[in-house]
């Protein structure tokens, strides 16, 4: 959803592609068969967004990819080496 200075809003389509792997799994006292919750701690290796077809952000820390709100700030670090 977008909202507007003017209070209006437009839905719009948005997918996120996430990549990463478990980096801690917490002990288990739940007996099994027993519901119950835990939280695992992800380290992410690949983030992208596209909204309403356009890609606002992908960060890829594997292939060096650095875009934030459709700046590429990879290409500014590259200049610089």
């Amino acid at each position: 959803m977008i909202s507007y200075p003017s209070g209006a809003i437009r839905v719009v389509q948005g997918v996120c592609y996430i990549s990463g792997y478990v980096t801690q799994v917490p002990a288990s006292a739940v007996n099994p068969g027993a519901e119950g919750t835990a939280d695992y701690n992800v380290s992410v290796v690949k983030y992208r967004l596209v909204v309403d077809g356009e890609e606002l952000h992908n960060i890829d820390r594997a292939a060096g990819v650095l875009v934030i709100n459709k700046v590429d700030y990879r290409s500014e670090v590259d200049k610089l080496l």
